[in-house]
């Protein structure tokens, strides 16, 4: 990405393709080589999102209600009724066995 004006604005809505993950487990996606986190998102995905924060070289996001757009293969229903609401458990989402390859990835 050039030096300049990040793509984004707050609140800005956009469709965004997932394409890694950061070390706390959010979803990295990039806008014209800028770095955006949406957590609760997999390697794969197509996702709606909202920009929450935008600092000048990434910015975060949030999905959107029926965000996900295409779902990765590795989503699952998350197991625990209160896993939207506790925010304890970052990865529920996603299969064991995909969890265990994303761990052992980030080796």
């Amino acid at each position: 990405m050039a030096k300049g004006k990040p793509p984004v604005k707050v609140g800005n809505e956009v469709v965004l393709e997932i394409e890694n993950y950061a070390s706390e487990g959010e979803g990295v996606a990039r806008i014209n080589g800028f770095t955006v986190f949406v957590p609760g998102t997999l390697v794969g995905e197509k996702v709606a999102a909202a920009i929450d924060v935008v600092k000048k070289t990434y910015a975060r996001a949030h999905l959107l209600d029926e965000g996900v757009r295409f779902a990765s293969p590795e989503r699952i229903e998350p197991p625990c009724p209160l896993y939207l609401d506790c925010g304890g458990c970052q990865l529920l989402h996603q299969s064991y066995e995909g969890q265990l390859a994303m761990k052992q990835q980030c080796q």
